[in-house]
């Protein structure tokens, strides 16, 4: 009976520590959680008014999801001002009176700071005289209407608006298609006819020959008679052209599947206006069986002109369109680029007002207008991943836009692009300049011309590295660049190198339509990133950086990509990760004064590869031999207290296994800092220690009797000693990545 007391007070008692240490556990745990739940009501509010359809895989869509993911960038980094931003969405469903009734809403929420939207222009035009009488400032990204920012100092536009596409656009085809005739094809409402006037006045500047100019009328029932019946025309016609459609979505997509229908017994290109740049079009034209069979059918060359395209633009542009990759399973047009930049400007425009201590909603709206005002030329611009905004006098940001093409249903940029030129003074040489097509004129704002050129990185092979005495690894990699024109590559310079590169000859050079492409291949040591914190589960990162060290990235940039398909690694290692970008670089030998006056910055290009060990040689070769040790330790609780000699032998085993563990992986690692391996080393001495000492006191109770105390610090070491060790292992996983 005593004996049964014991172990019944016993379990009580257990079961009590057990309780605590797991509150204990528990409210640790929670305390480590991100506090991402203000106290209060402690957020900034956002109002976002859109046209949005949840069954869709629309650019409207993207609107949504590029806010949301700078949104969670912001909040993640700490917010604003200490406080998190949340957003307020409404659906406007480009009705009008919806529109209206939203921007009525969203005015008297005194909690919304700004609102960004609406998507659409004629909700946008509508609602625009709302947030003007109750002095609430608005920000679109997509609304492209002239009339919207006009006499409105509270709306504001972050892409350029339609009589700066029109312009853009004409100029561009009046430089590089002056051979091609123009076809227009236009609805006859006021929107897009306000684009075709711009669009015309332009081209005929440039004497381009405008051989039949069509509209439809919307408004009418029968819109589909009318499309069939300027298609057909156009056919009659029977002559190379350009097609330009400034149209709706709907009319824009039945007006290219017609007009691509039928065999082609004549050249032809068809121009859209950004609403051919969205995810929706491509996805109506995936509806049709042609598209479904040989996709890119109906959709391949169409000409667009949008403020972002994947694949070209900057550091930032490179690593947006991959996290929204990753997180969203696709790739998002230029809405989504778009929409993320307008949110972190309003973001800074909110932090620039310094509203912390304002009282009073009106008052707020009014400073985080005036700090929008702030971003007003080049240089007090925000530098985002579309390139620099800045607004001009009407709320307006007419920027540099990018000119691409459809193939296979993805966007690609054109040869030839066309840039703000930093130094807006026109100098003596301008006239020559402008005669040779170097600079041109949109709107007042002097452009140059800016070639791209195509760049693919092949990695053939990796030699093996040693990590402890040489930071470099021999690779061996194709490198083809592809053009239009002239292009000098051997002042190709390769940057993270150990000794100088030279390209030498091509291998293999092709013309084709003014086309060149050229192919070297390299064989050359390249230095490695390596992340040892994370051993034996480290990374190292091999890059290959190049750049043109005398064109500017005003007048050249890259279109990189990177292949590594059956590349040869050394055994042990694995592919982890491929990546490649458009960095900005200068020269180091230049003062920095002349570099920003001069704007002396080169397009570097970035292709990394990322290796990792493979799996299974990491559990053998470094995991089991701590897993071992740590069973070794845990079992000494099971063992009787009467044969601690034994238990000494485990530990002292333990103690000569983990020194020679941590001798043989000190061989494989630069220690410049801690590792988690060479925590892993230290931790099993610490677990020894501890297994030692509590072994004594075992002992030490059950020579004096004490069997309650015993049992306790032998139960105590069953249940601490895993959690202990789990504890050790989830804090060394959380910084791998």
């Amino acid at each position: 009976m005593k004996i049964i007391n014991i172990k019944t007070k016993l379990s009580k008692k257990t079961l009590i520590i057990l309780v605590l240490a797991a509150l204990i556990f528990i409210a640790s745990f929670l305390l480590m959680l991100p506090d991402n739940q203000s106290k209060g009501d402690n957020f900034y509010y956002i109002g976002v008014a859109t046209t949005f359809n949840h069954n869709s895989s629309d650019g409207i869509n993207d609107m949504i999801q590029g806010i949301r993911l700078a949104t969670d960038r912001v909040n993640q980094s700490g917010g604003i001002n200490g406080k998190q931003i949340r957003l307020i969405v409404q659906n406007d469903k480009n009705d009008s009176s919806l529109a209206m009734k939203i921007a009525s809403d969203f005015s008297k929420d005194n909690r919304i700071l700004l609102v960004l939207g609406h998507y659409y222009s004629i909700p946008s035009l509508v609602g625009g005289d709302i947030y003007q009488k109750n002095a609430v400032p608005v920000i679109t990204a997509s609304a492209t209407y002239d009339e919207i920012t006009k006499e409105n100092e509270w709306y504001f536009r972050t892409v350029p608006n339609n009589s700066y596409y029109a312009d853009f656009l004409g100029t561009y085809l009046g430089l590089n298609l002056k051979q091609w005739p123009i076809i227009i094809i236009s609805d006859s409402n006021n929107y897009h006819q306000s684009i075709t006037r711009v669009f015309t006045k332009t081209i005929q500047k440039y004497d381009l020959e405008i051989i039949k100019q069509l509209t439809f009328n919307t408004s009418r029932s029968d819109v589909s008679p009318q499309l069939i019946k300027i298609t057909n025309t156009i056919k009659m016609l029977n002559q190379k052209s350009v097609i330009f459609i400034s149209a709706n979505r709907p009319e824009l997509v039945e007006l290219v599947r017609l007009l691509k229908s039928s065999p082609q017994k004549y050249q032809f290109k068809i121009i859209g206006t950004d609403t051919a740049a969205t995810t929706g079009f491509i996805s109506e034209l995936s509806n049709f069986q042609r598209e479904q069979n040989d996709p890119g059918y109906y959709s391949n060359d169409t000409l667009v002109i949008v403020p972002s395209i994947p694949g070209i633009g900057n550091n930032k542009s490179f690593e947006f369109y991959k996290n929204f990759n990753e997180t969203f399973n696709r790739i998002p047009s230029w809405a989504a680029a778009c929409y993320y930049d307008t949110f972190m400007l309003s973001c800074h425009a909110i932090e620039n007002a310094e509203i912390e201590n304002e009282h009073g909603i009106r008052s707020i709206r009014r400073k985080i207008r005036n700090a929008l005002i702030g971003f007003y030329d080049n240089k007090h611009a925000f530098k985002g991943l579309t390139g620099n905004i800045f607004f001009d006098e009407k709320g307006d940001s007419n920027r540099t836009l990018i000119l691409g093409h459809y193939k296979n249903r993805v966007l690609i940029p054109e040869y030839v692009q066309y840039q703000r030129k930093h130094d807006q003074n026109l100098d003596s040489k301008a006239i020559k300049k402008a005669l040779d097509n170097e600079i041109v004129v949109v709107d007042n704002t002097v452009l140059n011309e800016k070639k791209v050129v195509y760049t693919n990185i092949q990695v053939l092979s990796v030699e093996k590295f040693e990590l402890k005495t040489h930071m470099a690894s021999t690779v061996d990699f194709y490198l083809r660049f592809r053009f239009l024109g002239e292009f000098d590559d051997h002042n190709i310079r390769f940057d993270n190198t150990e000794s100088h590169v030279s390209l030498g000859n091509p291998i293999l050079e092709t013309k084709e339509n003014g086309v060149t492409e050229r192919l070297y291949r390299i064989n050359a040591n390249f230095k490695y990133r390596s992340y040892f914190q994370s051993f034996p589960f480290d990374k190292h990162e091999l890059t290959i950086k190049f750049h043109h060290n005398r064109i500017t990235n005003d007048k050249l940039t890259f279109a990189p990509s990177i292949t590594v398909k059956d590349i040869q690694l050394f055994d042990g290692w694995k592919i982890h990760s491929q990546n490649f970008s458009i960095e900005q670089v200068e020269d180091e030998t230049i003062p920095k004064l002349s570099v920003i006056k001069h704007n002396l910055y080169y397009d570097q290009v970035n292709a990394s590869v990322t290796l990792s060990r493979e799996l299974n040689g990491v559990v053998f070769r470094y995991i089991f031999p701590f897993l071992t040790m740590f069973l070794l330790l845990y079992g000494i609780y099971f063992i009787p207290i009467q044969r601690f000699s034994v238990i000494i032998c485990i530990i002292s085993a333990v103690i000569v296994l983990n020194t020679f563990h941590y001798y043989k992986m000190l061989s494989f690692i630069i220690l410049p800092s801690i590792v988690n391996a060479e925590k892993a080393c230290f931790f099993i001495y610490s677990l020894s220690l501890l297994l030692f000492f509590s072994s004594i006191s075992i002992s030490v109770c059950h020579v004096k009797k004490q069997i309650d105390k015993e049992k306790m610090l032998r139960y105590f070491g069953i249940i601490g000693y895993p959690v202990i060790v789990i504890t050790f292992v989830a804090i060394s996983l959380w910084g791998i990545k």
